[in-house]
């Protein structure tokens, strides 16, 4: 189980705001006893820095970033599981009973006697590993009995994951490289060397590091990126048809630029629009996308023709202009996702710049987001 599928089931049956901010906040104060999550946070700071950090929060650590692990330790160092198993307990039964039906679709054996106490214990568990930068939970709360011990598992599995311990969020990556060009040589190393592994010790590589195939299939990208173009259509992102002809910009980031580095291209440019916002440095496209989201009343342009013109994709290069449409898609999709669905993206769906190198990963990241966001 993923930390969002364990917080976005407990705001279903606090029946909290649609908001995915005010539903994570909502869900975090019931485990603080009472306690507001942002004083926790930001109370005993400067009030002009309590609100430049509250607007961080918001616009960047629950929405286009990662939760920042002093956020869990803060949450861990105040939680009270005494008050919270105290809430749950005032549950009707019925709310109980459907509490309970979910956590089991996640292989947790729970009652409506014990829901209360193995919701508070979950949450701890989730809390200690998200310190460590994990947003999965064991669930050692399942049948134990039936896990592997690492003998069980073969020499390639195990070399590969010893190979590679400090790039687990690139799997995800691995897997689309895998089934989108089986026999195409890959810049990564990772990726070549995970193709080479067979079907099982693939598997047991997941399983090694405890994460999920994300069943990604090539033969759905037409359809995921119709899905994502009608969200475009829908939240008036773009008046221009960049995906033409078979989205060859997007797909040509492997197919002729997989070995550009991402660091020859800067994403920061928009200097002479800083006035658009409350910063002092150079702003990205994600960052015009989100006030141009949040603030409808300062007749922006919508966000891929500010970045035509901005740009000059009309007249570039075609690497840049690759560079600048898997840009735009990738933080379009996290955007749309965070601001249109409860709970958006997690900490395990965001890939850190520094694991993004490359033209190649960036494009297979893009797809891992299509897959997630829209299949």
């Amino acid at each position: 189980m993923q930390f969002c599928d364990y917080i976005q089931i407990l705001g279903k049956y606090f029946e909290k705001g649609n908001n995915k901010g005010s539903g994570f906040i909502d869900v975090a104060n019931l485990f603080l006893g009472g306690k507001d999550l942002l004083d926790v946070l930001y109370g005993d700071i400067d009030f002009d820095e309590q609100n430049k950090k509250i607007k961080q929060f918001y616009k960047y650590y629950y929405g286009i970033r990662k939760l920042p692990k002093s956020i869990a330790r803060e949450l861990l160092k105040n939680f009270d599981s005494q008050l919270f198993v105290q809430s749950l307990s005032q549950m009707p039964t019925n709310t109980k009973q459907g509490l309970c039906e979910d956590l089991r679709k996640y292989g947790i054996r729970v009652g409506e006697k014990s829901v209360d106490t193995i919701c508070s214990d979950l949450y701890y568990k989730f809390l200690n590993k998200l310190t460590q930068g994990i947003s999965e939970c064991d669930n050692q709360i399942q049948n134990d009995s039936k896990t592997k011990t690492i003998k069980d598992y073969s020499k390639e599995a195990k070399a590969f994951c010893i190979e590679y311990s400090d790039y687990d969020e690139l799997l995800p990556l691995c897997e689309i490289a895998t089934k989108m060009h089986p026999l195409e040589k890959n810049y990564r190393k990772m990726y070549n060397d995970f193709k080479l592994l067979d079907t099982k010790q693939q598997k047991e590589v997941f399983e090694l590091k405890e994460r999920e195939f994300i069943k990604f299939d090539p033969n759905k990208i037409e359809t995921l990126l119709k899905r994502y173009k009608e969200d475009l259509d829908k939240y008036n992102l773009s008046t221009r048809d960049f995906l033409y002809d078979g989205a060859k910009y997007f797909h040509r980031a492997f197919e002729r630029y997989k070995d550009r580095l991402l660091a020859d291209y800067n994403d920061r440019i928009y200097e002479k629009h800083m006035n658009l916002f409350d910063i002092d440095m150079p702003v990205d496209i994600g960052s015009y996308i989100v006030d141009y989201w949040e603030n409808p009343q300062k007749n922006m342009l919508p966000p891929m023709d500010f970045m035509w013109e901005e740009c000059n994709l009309g007249s570039c290069d075609e690497a840049k202009m690759v560079f600048y449409v898997n840009n735009f898609i990738m933080w379009s999709i996290i955007i749309i996702c965070n601001k249109t669905k409860p709970f958006g993206f997690s900490h395990e769906h965001f890939l850190e710049d520094y694991h993004q190198t490359t033209f190649e990963d960036r494009y297979y990241y893009v797809l891992y987001l299509l897959t997630i966001a829209y299949s």
